[in-house]
């Protein structure tokens, strides 16, 4: 009968050499200098990162800000204008059902149009 299952090969271990403290205290020297460079570049990425933050909120304070500003102011011009031309415009302040012949009865009356 054939067997199915194969003994894995036992990895080969061996003790390892020795290291000297100079080897040690090199690569620690290097591996301080990688985290000094690591750390530079982190600082990088934050700032860019924080800066980009900010302009989002700017630009979303661009965008808002007018929208916010023509809700609170643009009600009291629209009043206010339709007040002054009301009168030309037959008393109608809303627009919906306009008479042209009205309109230019009005500007008759005034002298602007004359026939």
């Amino acid at each position: 009968m054939l067997q199915t299952h194969s003994k894995k090969p036992k990895p080969n271990i061996e003790k390892p050499e020795p290291v000297s403290s100079d080897d040690l205290s090199i690569l620690v020297k290097k591996n301080i200098e990688w985290s000094e460079v690591i750390f530079e570049q982190n600082k990088k990425i934050k700032n860019r990162l924080t800066m980009m933050v900010i302009g989002d909120y700017l630009k979303l304070f661009l965008i808002i800000a007018p929208i916010i500003f023509a809700i609170i102011y643009l009600p009291p011009l629209i009043q206010s204008v339709a007040k002054q031309y009301g009168g030309i415009l037959g008393g109608n302040v809303s627009g919906s059902s306009m008479n042209v012949q009205k309109i230019l009865d009005q500007l008759n009356k005034q002298g602007v149009i004359h026939k």
